[in-house]
């Protein structure tokens, strides 16, 4: 029998992307799933376009937020109603600019989990529209308060490039062997991710303190800290289009993504001093 997914999609204005996600997943292989569409206020004509589009439907789900909560937040408002009011197995967390052009997908993801292995992530590898393999979000191997500081690094140049106006914002096309990703510990996909019954016998939702950036690091935090692992796909793809709804959010770019990056970095950080009960109990 299969298990059920609770399809979690954080829509903000960007209802185009929204829909043609939506249509993806209508083409899958697999009976039992269900669709969240957590609009985060985006106060333009997203829900009504959703609704028309989707009227058909029997098996979504449209949530209106009263305000912008955020990326985890507004996620967290799906993950919650997956879990609770759905009873959903699974919660795929899914950026409405990504597309499931293979037929296969959720079943071939959901086919990963083992519970004896204590996997509480399932990553699919993601492309953009023509087909080249994006690098991962968050790939490390190693303690993650190692990787907590090269963030922190990373981020402190992206200041001085910035003040000192040393660079333009490029495109990261960074080269990397596909191959490889499974020798590495902790691989977060962060436009599209399954949480399994493993992850929500330790958490009830992902870090609820960032708005927008350093949420795959605060969720790998989550992983180390129970113990858990993380399976990833190499041959399961999706397509990211990238930055849906970023580009909405970030109109001065580069500054405002600076500023994100430096709030949410540092209310990620704490996660390092508590155990995951104590993750549990505060958020």
């Amino acid at each position: 029998m299969e298990k059920k997914i609770g399809i979690v999609l954080l829509n903000y204005k960007n209802y185009n992307d929204t829909i043609e996600c939506i249509k993806s997943i209508e083409n899958q292989n697999y009976s039992n799933y269900c669709i969240i569409v957590v609009d985060n206020n985006s106060q333009n004509e997203s829900v009504n376009k959703i609704k028309t589009s989707c009227k058909d439907m029997n098996n979504i789900y449209i949530i209106e937020n009263k305000e912008n909560l955020g990326f985890a937040k507004g996620n967290n408002i799906g993950i919650k109603f997956a879990k609770e009011n759905l009873k959903s197995d699974f919660v795929f967390v899914l950026n409405t600019d990504t597309v499931l052009f293979n037929e296969n997908t959720l079943k071939k993801l959901i086919s990963l989990y083992k519970p004896e292995e204590k996997i509480a992530i399932i990553n699919p590898m993601c492309c953009d529209i023509e087909k080249v393999i994006q690098k991962p979000y968050l790939i490390y191997n190693s303690k993650m308060w190692k990787y907590v500081i090269r963030m922190g690094i990373y981020i402190l140049k992206q200041i001085i490039k910035y003040i000192f106006n040393l660079d333009k914002y490029k495109k990261n096309n960074e080269k990397f062997n596909v191959e490889e990703i499974k020798k590495n510990k902790y691989i977060i996909q962060g436009c599209a991710y399954i949480l399994t019954p493993d992850f929500f016998k330790y958490y009830s939702q992902i870090f609820p303190e960032t708005f927008l950036y350093c949420e795959e690091l605060a969720l790998a935090i989550y992983i180390e800290k129970a113990n858990l692992k993380i399976e990833n796909s190499t041959d399961v793809l999706i397509i990211h289009k990238e930055a849906g709804s970023t580009k909405e959010i970030l109109k001065d770019r580069k500054k405002k993504k600076i500023k994100f990056q430096i709030q949410s970095y540092f209310k990620v950080v704490k996660l390092l001093f508590y155990d995951y009960k104590k993750i549990r109990n505060k958020f």
